[in-house]
């Protein structure tokens, strides 16, 4: 990874020259490779990112108020109230998306 102290004129850039990403981290614009992202295309991932979905759209009908318990219980962890939801609700909710499992397939001497 390249960095490079950046001046306030390119504050904000960022985005992909060829096979090169450009980013900023901190004060810092810094480049990588461009990788092609994994998608294996399953089942459970097709019911992860569904459940993804339901727990973002589950977070936007939150009352502020709401949304702001959730900020001061996650000031603790160090993360974003946003972040400690979402890992909440997929952990309370994977049973409902599991993928559906084949029984496995006996053999005849097990018959």
């Amino acid at each position: 990874m390249a960095k490079g102290k950046v001046s306030s004129l390119l504050n904000g850039i960022g985005g992909r020259n060829g096979d090169v990403v450009y980013y900023m981290w901190g004060d810092k614009l810094c480049s990588r490779k461009y990788v092609v992202p994994a998608n294996p295309d399953t089942e459970a991932q097709h019911c992860h990112r569904s459940l993804f979905a339901e727990a973002m759209a589950a977070w936007k009908l939150l009352s502020e108020d709401e949304k702001q318990v959730y900020r001061k219980k996650s000031r603790k962890l160090r993360i974003h109230g946003h972040n400690l939801f979402i890992k909440q609700y997929m952990k309370s909710h994977k049973h409902e998306k599991a993928p559906e499992t084949r029984p496995a397939r006996l053999s005849e001497t097990e018959l």
